[in-house]
C-alpha cells in the first residue's frame, strides 16, 4: 500500500539558490543587462563571484557572450554583452561551453508534451523527443507520463485497450496536459519536472516537490 502526499521540502542545492540554480539566476539577471562585467552580474545576479566567473566563462566559450572591452585581461576587467539569446532558460554548459546532454531526454520530452495540439501517447513523445544525439526510450517515456499524471499535470484523455486489436497489440493511454496542475493550481512552466530518488517530482518553476510517493509499511 501506498501513500501519496505533497511535499513542499526543496532539494538542499535549490534551497541555497532561493528556489533557482545559481546559474539560472545568472542568466536572468544579464538578460536584463545590455552590457556588464563579473561584478555587474555577480551583484545583480545576487550570486557569488566564484560561481558567476565560472558559468560567464562557459557562456564566453560557448557563443553565448562576448567580449566588447577588448582586455586581454582576466574575466575581472573584461565588459561582456549577451550575444545569443535563447530565452529565459539557462543554457547548460560544460566549462568547455559544450551542451549538457545529462537530462536532455527530459527537457525534450517536456516540451513535446507542452506544444501538443491534442492528446498524445508515451511511444509519440519517445519518437518526437528523441534526436539524432540523444534517443528517449518509449520505457523512459512512459514512466515519465505516469509521474507526471500523479504529480497532477495530466489527464487521461482514453484509456488503454484492454484486449488485443486485429493486430495483435493494445493501443496505450493517451494524455493530455492540464491547463493547471491538479494539486496545486500552479500552470506548468517551460522548465521540465525532473523526477527525482524516492518518486519524487520537482518542479524548478514553483521551486517546489510537487508529488511524492512514500511508502506505507503498515
Amino acid at each position: 500500500m501506498t501513500e501519496v502526499r505533497k511535499s513542499h521540502r526543496k532539494p538542499a542545492h535549490l534551497e541555497m539558490a532561493g528556489g533557482k540554480p545559481k546559474r539560472q539566476l545568472i542568466w536572468e539577471a544579464i538578460r536584463l543587462m545590455k552590457e556588464f562585467t563579473l561584478i555587474d552580474a555577480a551583484a545583480k545576479a545576487d550570486v557569488d563571484i566564484d560561481t558567476t566567473k565560472t558559468y560567464l566563462q562557459s557562456l564566453e566559450r560557448g557563443g553565448f557572450i562576448e567580449d566588447i572591452s577588448g582586455r586581454r585581461g582576466g574575466h575581472d576587467e573584461k565588459r561582456f554583452t549577451l550575444a545569443r539569446d535563447i530565452g529565459m532558460e539557462a543554457p547548460r554548459l560544460t566549462k568547455e561551453g559544450k551542451p549538457v546532454t545529462q537530462g536532455m531526454g527530459t527537457t525534450n520530452m517536456w516540451r513535446v508534451i507542452r506544444l501538443a495540439k491534442g492528446n498524445f501517447d508515451y511511444l509519440e513523445v519517445a519518437r518526437s523527443a528523441s534526436t539524432p544525439d540523444h534517443q528517449v526510450k518509449p520505457e523512459t517515456a512512459r514512466s515519465y507520463l505516469k509521474a507526471l499524471h500523479a504529480a497532477g499535470y495530466l489527464d487521461m484523455a482514453v484509456p488503454p485497450e484492454t484486449k488485443p486489436n486485429s493486430k495483435g497489440g493494445k493501443k496505450p493511454a493517451r494524455w493530455r496536459l492540464l491547463p493547471y496542475n491538479r494539486i496545486n493550481s500552479k500552470k506548468p512552466g517551460p522548465r521540465a519536472p525532473m523526477i527525482q530518488r524516492l518518486k519524487r517530482v520537482f518542479d524548478p518553476n514553483w521551486a517546489e516537490v510537487v508529488f511524492q510517493e512514500v511508502a506505507d509499511d503498515e
